[in-house]
Formats: C-alpha cells, sequence, structure tokens
C-alpha cells in the first residue's frame, strides 16, 4: 500500500482549542489519547496506516513539547 505523494508531519497542532473543548465534552477528566482521538478524526480517511501511526508519534511529541496536556486540566 503506498501512501499519498508528497506527505508530510504538519508544523504543529491546529486549532488545538477546538481538540481540547471535544476532549472534554468526551470525558470530565480527558487524557491525551482522548486528546489524539479529537484528532484523528480529523485525519483524510485515505490515510495509510504507516502515515496515520507517523502522525500519531509526531502528536503524542508536538503535545509533550508544547505541555498541551496542561490544557486538559
Amino acid at each position: 500500500m503506498k501512501g499519498q505523494e508528497g506527505f508530510r508531519l504538519p508544523n504543529r497542532i491546529h486549532d488545538i482549542g477546538s481538540l481540547v473543548f471535544q476532549a472534554k465534552q468526551w470525558s470530565q477528566t480527558p487524557s491525551v489519547e482522548d486528546l489524539w482521538m479529537a484528532y484523528l478524526a480529523r485525519i483524510p480517511m485515505e490515510r495509510t496506516r504507516e502515515e496515520i501511526h507517523a502522525l500519531q508519534s509526531w502528536f503524542y511529541q508536538e503535545v509533550e513539547e508544547q505541555g498541551y496536556e496542561l490544557l486538559l486540566i
């Protein structure tokens, strides 16, 4: 299975506020995994497993580096 041409990881997480809002609607005490699930819902269906795995690795690293988990509190 070949990925789409020109696939690149984003520079940063866009619209983190709406992701946090969505995660908080799912759970009173949302986790980083809930944040990922909200982000995953926005990923186009045609992405390959390899692309999604790369996005997931990038996402968790970005959340940790930027301290976005503090927004979940």
